[in-house]
């Protein structure tokens, strides 16, 4: 599979939602514009950082940045994905997954920190709770194994 066979799919989507769809304009791999309001869509084979720094410099110029990849890439990566999904809402970008045709993953209309905080208020408490307990600071930083407690 190559990126150029995630175009059809994506452009076909994004036209049934009434955009007027083109490609390689400045730099992105997909512009689509109605009414003025801009999609971009990068497409990309794999997960990566280049991916996610390119999608940030996208929202600069657009209303809206989605990411699109390969549905295999998706399923294949299933540990991970709960992490990769949890970046993008933060950082308000989209997911579209291209299969035999593409479809939204995720949809961000904005991140909101006071909802995730709350969400995790238990395990926000469990590390104030084992902060507080904690008499030794023998334990060095970045390490797997043995925990002074």
């Amino acid at each position: 599979m190559k990126e150029t066979d995630l175009y059809e799919p994506c452009k076909t989507l994004l036209e049934s939602k009434g955009y007027e769809v083109k490609a390689e304009v400045l730099k992105t791999d997909i512009t689509a514009i109605k009414e003025g309001y801009i999609i971009i869509v990068e497409l990309k084979l794999s997960i990566s950082l280049k991916l996610i720094y390119q999608a940030v410099d996208r929202q600069k110029i657009a209303d809206k940045v989605y990411i699109a990849l390969p549905k295999k890439v998706i399923t294949s990566k299933r540990g991970n994905m709960k992490h990769f999904i949890s970046l993008l809402k933060r950082l308000e970008i989209g997911l579209i997954v291209v299969g035999s045709e593409a479809e939204i993953m995720l949809e961000t209309f904005g991140f909101d920190l006071k909802k995730s905080l709350n969400a995790n208020k238990k395990n926000k408490e469990k590390l104030i709770k084992e902060f507080s307990l904690r008499k030794s600071t023998d334990n060095i930083g970045g390490t797997n194994g043995k925990k002074m407690t």
